[in-house]
């Protein structure tokens, strides 16, 4: 006899009318008549890091295709965490932090009264703009387009969180990329109208736009110089940046965790090729604990975390190689010429539970180290 799981079925439902009332509340607030005077960004999961510094200057040019009628709009960068170690200068006058009961209540005003809302994560804050900015265009701004499959198709999915997934996204008006291939794979991968899909750039492609190239990367040189010392001098400078393993309970677990499991792998001939070929890692992972496994590199390799750089994306043309997996920057910098190496994981558990748009075995990248 079939068990049926009535706690499954009892959470469903709740989510499903939790959604609904939600929306049905946002509703009824737009009908009330209040003049929209915004554009909104929200950083990724309320920080200002991840691309968040780059959101603003990456659409600074294309505010004509947020709203139609731009003159007059104040713009407003809201942000809850994550703004120590960062130069505000270029968005002093349009920040605001989020850190009293106070500044919650002026924070929905903004979201009440904006015209246009930017994000970078579908999930975050849906309940706040979904009630005070239910008629304000939403704008899903990338940066970029991971290879891990990400929407529906996802097969560590269970039905309540397929259902809060495609919530998430029924308030999302456009959603902005880099290429036409990007424009595609977004499409496929989260079900979602391609006619809703454009390609404006993602925030990071600021960073690799020819007429800035030089200037940035002389720039991300100086900066990572700063922040490592003499330990990269006379070095070649490997950047291993691996896709964020979310179905990982442990929160230490990280880039060298993974690479071990490669097949064929020995740390001692590994550690024994860097040293010959002076080669310096420097590891950036997703998670914010630091794995234990460090210990055993640190004559060849620095950790940099979101404490000591909030945003990678500053010091990213610095290096003379990046090594990721299925992350967004291996679509990013495949067409650049920036030297590229892939990893790829077949057997891990990542790839089998939450799947890939792409076959892996049609993934290619030289591995130039």
């Amino acid at each position: 006899m079939m068990k049926i799981n009535f706690k499954m079925y009892t959470n469903k439902i709740y989510i499903l009318i939790m959604f609904k009332l939600v929306s049905l509340i946002g509703l009824t607030l737009s009908i009330i008549p209040h003049r929209r005077k915004y554009i909104v960004f929200i950083g990724h999961h309320g920080r200002f890091n991840g691309n968040s510094k780059y959101l603003y200057s990456a659409l600074s040019d294309k505010m004509n295709a947020l709203i139609s009628a731009p003159n007059n709009m104040k713009i407003i960068f809201i942000v809850k965490s994550g703004m120590e170690n960062i130069d505000k200068n270029s968005l002093k006058n349009i920040l605001f932090k989020v850190s009293s009961k106070r500044d919650w209540l002026q924070y929905f005003l903004y979201l009440w009264f904006a015209k246009a809302l930017v994000i970078t994560t579908p999930g975050y804050d849906w309940k706040s703009r979904r009630v005070f900015a239910f008629k304000a265009k939403t704008i899903l701004v990338s940066n970029g387009i991971p290879l891990k499959s990400p929407g529906i198709l996802s097969k560590n999915f269970d039905s309540i969180k397929s259902i809060k997934y495609t919530s998430f996204w029924s308030d999302i008006d456009q959603l902005w990329v880099s290429s036409q291939f990007e424009r595609y794979m977004a499409s496929s991968s989260l079900e979602y109208p391609i006619e809703k899909i454009f390609i404006n750039g993602a925030a990071r492609q600021t960073i690799f736009a020819r007429e800035n190239f030089n200037n940035n990367k002389s720039q991300a040189k100086e900066k990572i110089k700063h922040i490592l010392g003499d330990v990269i001098t006379g070095k070649r400078i490997v950047l291993v940046a691996l896709t964020h393993r979310d179905y990982m309970k442990d929160a230490n677990f990280g880039a060298f965790d993974s690479i071990e499991k490669l097949y064929g792998y020995n740390s001692t001939d590994f550690i024994e090729y860097l040293v010959q070929n002076k080669i310096h890692l420097v590891i950036r992972d997703h998670a914010l604990g630091k794995s234990k496994k460090y210990e055993k590199y640190e004559k060849i390799s620095s950790y940099i975390g979101h404490e000591i750089l909030p945003e990678l994306n500053d010091i990213i043309l610095a290096f003379d190689v990046i090594i990721t997996d299925y992350s967004g920057l291996y679509l990013d910098l495949l067409k650049l010429d920036i030297q590229l190496g892939l990893l790829r994981f077949p057997t891990d558990k990542f790839v089998k539970e939450r799947g890939l748009i792409l076959p892996d075995k049609v993934l290619s990248g030289p591995l130039v180290i």
